[in-house]
């Protein structure tokens, strides 16, 4: 025996004994081919006379039955025909069906020959027919219990034996809503492909009803190549079946520590409500119910911990327990070269905010928020978090902040960049669903007025112009209705300032002297801002608020551009010269 297949075979043995599998059931078509079956045979016989190709059967069938004019007597004339037939006799008209319906009998017969070979002798290999797996399915399931599982695997077209080309799809549906959790079904298909196993499940799903964790449609295609193909196969099925079990029990604890918040909650009493919620709110410039929310997250936090490591563990354990089982038998096959869209989306999910979401529910600005710059330059604002609220009377303690450029870099691992700086994770497909790592550059910052920047709170598409789009302030609460009553006072005056000195029509040096005022910005070439002054409409600054980089992270960030900020500089070696010459020598 080959090699590698003895090598997936031990590989497999032990996955299935750490999964706790003693029965695999094969339930396939081609297992009736040597079992004639006469409803199968008048099925094709029937659609070949409707489709008036009944003639191709002339060698096989006698004239009286080809030439039969009703459909009733054709079904009376071929079943007598039929039962005098010996087995050989029948077997050679299944294979004509066979050749004139195309089917590839040796290709799907030596599959199920490899799956022999692949399964190894202490499990239990059952091969079975459609009307086989019927009779015996019952008797099967039953015996299914914990360390005694049951693997099904479901051949899709089981047209052979006059079943739909979807036969297979309903069959296994109806094992699952049938079994128990010790029961594990999947598909075992030639009408996919492995790569497109996952991008299929869906609509196999729709079909019969079920959820995405509940079965796992694997492709014959492992069964044509490296042996280890199907071993990976069988880990990913039996994966996708714990995982349901594992996220069921996170589920429930999540929902109980929902419900326990909500009672807390519940329990705290007008005064109580007044203070913590109302006046705390006040005091700090606060949307009220972002505060209420934030207790209220504070409750779930606190119970979710307490039935999670206390009371949930022991039950958790247990699967994760079977899950390392089977991780440690080792690598099946090599880590995936690349991931799939969700696995980037989760990634970038965890780290990120959209700029959808943080426009148009025009969220106050805080550190880690990334702004676009003219034609593609970004920025991220790293300034001190208090510095950055605004208070309930719309005033801030700072006027100006700092934001320090990101660019998307190839490098593995940007860190070794002599650039002083920090990586940002996944930053390339945050911004344009590209590879590459964003790296934030300390030496290139720049002092920017927060009155410019607030201007993206306003704007649903998070631009930075004036006057602002007057239905945002229906949304805002008090604190920055405030702050957009000073923010319009003041930039009406420099309008005002800049329509009388006649900018469009001044001198480089004095428009920008003008502009520094207005955004204390010197370099407008190498920042990349795309201001513009227009004397009827107003401002427009060039900056776009695209997004956040959230908590923790951000707060990491600027603790370390703090750092390079406070960093100590040595004094000049009075003695180089020296040193150089001992190295010399």
């Amino acid at each position: 025996m080959d090699e590698r297949i003895v090598e997936a075979q031990l590989i497999i043995e032990r996955l299935l004994h750490a999964m706790g599998f003693r029965t695999i059931v094969s339930v396939d078509d081609i297992y009736a081919v040597n079992k004639p079956n006469y409803e199968q045979v008048f099925g094709w016989l029937m659609t070949a006379r409707i489709n008036g190709e009944i003639a191709a059967y002339a060698d096989l069938l006698p004239e009286e039955i080809i030439n039969t004019p009703s459909d009733e007597v054709f079904r009376a004339r071929f079943q007598a025909y039929w039962v005098q037939l010996g087995i050989d006799r029948q077997l050679a008209v299944l294979r004509k069906c066979l050749s004139i319906e195309a089917v590839d009998v040796d290709l799907e017969a030596a599959d199920q020959e490899y799956l022999k070979h692949l399964i190894p002798g202490s499990v239990n290999l059952l091969n079975l027919s459609p009307h086989e797996w019927n009779e015996q399915k019952t008797a099967i399931l039953n015996q299914a219990t914990e360390g005694n599982g049951v693997l099904c695997l479901f051949d899709q077209n089981l047209s052979l034996v006059g079943m739909p080309e979807t036969g297979g799809i309903t069959l296994l549906g109806t094992t699952v809503n049938s079994a128990n959790e010790h029961v594990v079904c999947g598909l075992l298909t030639q009408t996919i492909h492995k790569d497109d196993e996952i991008s299929s499940i869906r609509g196999f799903a729709e079909e019969i009803g079920l959820g995405l964790d509940q079965f796992l449609p694997l492709s014959k295609d492992r069964l044509r190549g490296d042996p280890m193909d199907f071993a990976d196969g069988l880990r990913m099925m039996w994966l996708n079946h714990v995982r349901q079990r594992l996220t069921k029990e996170v589920k429930q604890v999540a929902q109980e520590a929902y419900e326990e918040a909500d009672r807390q909650l519940n329990a705290l009493d007008v005064y109580d409500f007044d203070e913590i919620v109302l006046r705390s709110s006040e005091r700090e410039g606060l949307w009220e119910p972002e505060t209420l929310f934030r207790l209220f997250e504070v409750y779930r936090r606190s119970a979710f911990r307490q039935k999670i490591f206390a009371e949930a563990k022991p039950a958790l354990n247990k699967n994760i327990e079977q899950i390392r089982l089977m991780r440690d038998v080792g690598s099946v096959q090599p880590e995936p070269s690349h991931f799939s869209g969700r696995v980037y989306q989760a990634a970038v999910s965890e780290l990120y905010d959209g700029g959808q979401f943080l426009n148009s529910t025009h969220q106050p600005l805080e550190v880690g928020d990334i702004f676009e710059v003219g034609s593609g330059k970004h920025y991220i604002l790293l300034g001190q978090p208090c510095d950055l609220m605004v208070r309930s009377d719309g005033m801030r303690v700072a006027r100006t902040t700092t934001l320090v450029r990101v660019q998307v870099s190839a490098k593995s691992d940007p860190a070794k960049d002599p650039v002083p700086g920090a990586p940002l994770k996944y930053f390339g497909h945050f911004v344009n669903q590209s590879d590459g790592t964003g790296f934030v550059r300390f030496r290139d910052g720049c002092q920017v007025l927060l009155d410019v920047l607030d201007l993206a709170v306003f704007d649903r598409d998070g631009r930075c112009h004036f006057p602002v789009d007057p239905e945002a302030v229906k949304s805002l609460h008090k604190s920055w209705r405030e702050r957009l009553a000073r923010l319009t006072d003041r930039l009406l005056k420099e309008h005002a300032q800049f329509k009388e000195h006649g900018y469009g029509a001044m001198k480089a040096y004095p428009q920008k002297a003008l502009r520094y005022r207005l955004l204390l910005a010197d370099d407008f070439d190498k920042l990349g801002f795309a201001f513009k002054f227009d004397p009827s409409s107003g401002f427009q600054f060039g900056l776009r608020r695209i997004g956040r980089y959230r908590q923790p992270g951000s707060t990491r960030l600027l603790n370390r551009y703090f750092a390079f900020l406070a960093r100590d500089a040595e004094e000049h070696d009075l003695f180089e010269s020296l040193t150089n010459k001992q190295a010399d020598t």
